[in-house]
């Protein structure tokens, strides 16, 4: 069995022998199992607070962001705001510290001891 983690840690798949045993022999009878009800990966979430000012979950997704705003953020790889805002920081940044991209003032609000749960942004 092979699992697949993102860049929090969070596992978002998996490669069962099922999966290598469907690639010799074809189809295999459904052995009763729903792996996706027992991941904690969610999409991540971002509030629109007043007309200007947005909170994100840091697992919202940067293209979710960019739609919401309006504006294109460039990332390397990362695809969840937390991962664009990380990018800048180069270490996990406690609550309040801030960056500026794009035009807009990433705040950090609350983070866990392993990735930034909820970021406030505001026009710069």
């Amino acid at each position: 069995m092979a699992i697949v983690v993102d860049e929090f840690g969070s596992v978002i798949g998996m490669l069962t022998l099922e999966d290598v045993l469907e690639c010799v022999v074809g189809e295999v009878v459904n052995l009763g199992y729903a792996f996706e009800g027992h991941t904690t990966h969610k999409k991540g979430t971002i509030e629109k607070i007043d007309k200007e000012y947005f909170r994100a979950d840091g697992r919202a997704l940067i293209a979710d962001l960019s739609d919401e705003l309006g504006v294109r953020f460039e990332s390397s790889h990362m695809q969840t705001v937390a991962g664009l805002v990380m990018e800048q920081f180069h270490h996990l940044p406690v609550a309040g510290e801030s960056v500026n991209i794009s035009g807009y003032r990433f705040t950090i609000e609350s983070v866990s001891e392993k990735e930034i749960e909820s970021i406030l942004i505001e026009p710069k």
